[in-house]
């Protein structure tokens, strides 16, 4: 059975995980044997989190391979493990980048459990609801909006490394992040609103005119759902007061 090229690339993909994951594994371990005694522990444990990484990855990977020689199934082994793959490369590089940093996360969830993430995640709750209140009444500033709410979600998730390590802390943090990431796709799918109406303005001839619609509309009709995702997501009904498509978007302008 012939291959789809996107099965081609998703194995692709997990063997340079797999790379990658021992990669960190070296790194970690060579840290841990030669660093001084107060860092030497966390290095270990850093270490130890590699290996649980890379070794999964691998099975991950090679269960995959032979699902997509059989049948053309497989993305979902590939992925079962995805979340908690992801969130241990995140501990690895931040650790590799940072060591002050990880070491602070891992104090901070001996110490106090998920306590500070629980906080922080009131905060980016509280500024997504507000963010998307004030698209309601004006989207002028939207973008730098959305990015000061990016800027935030990777503060917090750098804060809370080892704390979102666990399941049950993902699990607690999963709503309100991607509630925060549909505000942020949001003001991209506007900004593809507007180049294609900018387009539109431009266009020579019916083909292109028909083209730079098609864009408009795919681009309106994407922001209306990452909208209407983000206020389900932060508890509301839904976004009763999201723009409709050529009226309070923030690019269309009244363009019909």
């Amino acid at each position: 059975m012939l291959r789809n090229p996107q099965d081609n690339e998703s194995i692709d993909r997990l063997g340079q995980v797999v790379l990658r994951s021992a990669a960190q594994n070296d790194e970690a371990s060579q840290a841990a044997a030669e660093g001084a005694t107060p860092e030497a522990q966390r290095w270990r444990e850093l270490a130890r989190k590699a290996a649980v990484l890379e070794a999964r990855t691998t099975a991950n990977a090679r269960s995959g391979a032979e699902l997509f020689q059989s049948q053309q199934i497989g993305l979902d082994c590939l992925e079962r493990f995805s979340a908690e793959r992801e969130a241990l490369r995140a501990s690895l590089e931040i650790a590799v980048a940072d060591p002050g940093a990880y070491g602070d996360s891992l104090g901070e969830v001996r110490d106090h459990g998920t306590a500070r993430l629980h906080q922080d995640l009131v905060r980016l709750q509280e500024r997504s609801r507000a963010l998307s209140a004030q698209w309601k009444v004006t989207q002028a500033d939207a973008g730098a909006g959305a990015q000061a709410l990016r800027t935030e979600m990777a503060d917090l998730k750098r804060r809370n490394t080892a704390a979102l390590e666990s399941d049950p802390a993902r699990a607690m943090a999963d709503p309100t992040l991607r509630a925060a990431e549909a505000l942020v796709a949001t003001t991209e799918a506007w900004d593809r609103e507007r180049a294609a109406i900018g387009r539109l303005s431009a266009a020579r001839d019916d083909t292109e005119r028909r083209k730079s619609f098609l864009e408009r509309d795919d681009a309106a009709r994407q922001a209306r759902d990452y909208w209407a995702s983000a206020e389900r997501l932060l508890g509301r009904r839904g976004a009763e007061g999201a723009p409709s498509r050529g009226t309070a978007s923030p690019a269309s302008g009244g363009t019909p």
